[in-house]
């Protein structure tokens, strides 16, 4: 796990300098030391380079910075590494994690669900601002179906979603309860 965290960190990094130089290309200079500045010695990401663009005055808000820059399809955009979902069901196996396909109707291919079971994974993020009660309905009954974890959450980004607050998704602390029962047993059968 470790050796494929430090992989993706030196993936990050040297997509922040292809960003930075896409905006350069485009007229808009932005020192590398800025953005890494702000990311102190978290993972850097594109949400660095759009608070940096802000600080520096480059543009007037976070989601300007994504809306005109560097958001999926905008001119600076560079698609980052990514894993595909059985190799990252296996490493967060390996980790001893639990996976969840976290707010399923975004990659809006829900027959893929069986084949991310098959792999290991563990449960569905049912619970999310986006999803409306006949999607919560649809995840429920996939939960029941495939014998999955339901979990949910708000999506909370700090300063880059402002409007979405922490906590304002709620779920009942049963649904805690089996996650926690899951980790717990998921020591359990590793330990034999």
């Amino acid at each position: 796990m470790r050796e494929k965290l430090d992989f993706l960190k030196k993936i990050r990094i040297e997509r922040i300098y292809k960003i930075l130089a896409k905006l350069k290309d485009m007229a808009v200079t932005l020192r590398a030391e800025s953005v890494f500045d702000l990311a102190k010695k978290g993972t850097v990401g594109r949400l660095h380079i759009a608070r940096a663009m802000v600080k520096e005055g480059l543009v007037s808000s976070i989601r300007e910075a994504f809306q005109k820059y560097i958001g999926d399809k905008c001119p600076a955009f560079i698609l980052g590494f990514r894993l595909t979902p059985c190799e990252a069901i296996k490493l967060i196996r390996e980790a001893g994690g639990i996976p969840v396909l976290a707010h399923p109707y975004s990659i809006n291919r829900d027959d893929l669900i069986p084949n991310f079971v098959d792999d290991g994974l563990m449960g569905l993020e049912v619970y999310y601002p986006e999803h409306s009660q006949s999607m919560i309905n649809f995840y429920l009954s996939l939960t029941k179906k495939y014998n999955l974890l339901v979990t949910g959450g708000s999506d909370c980004h700090g300063q880059a979603k402002p409007e979405v607050k922490i906590g304002s998704v709620k779920i009942p602390y049963e649904l805690v309860e089996k996650l926690k029962a899951a980790k717990a047993n998921m020591f359990k059968t590793d330990i034999r």
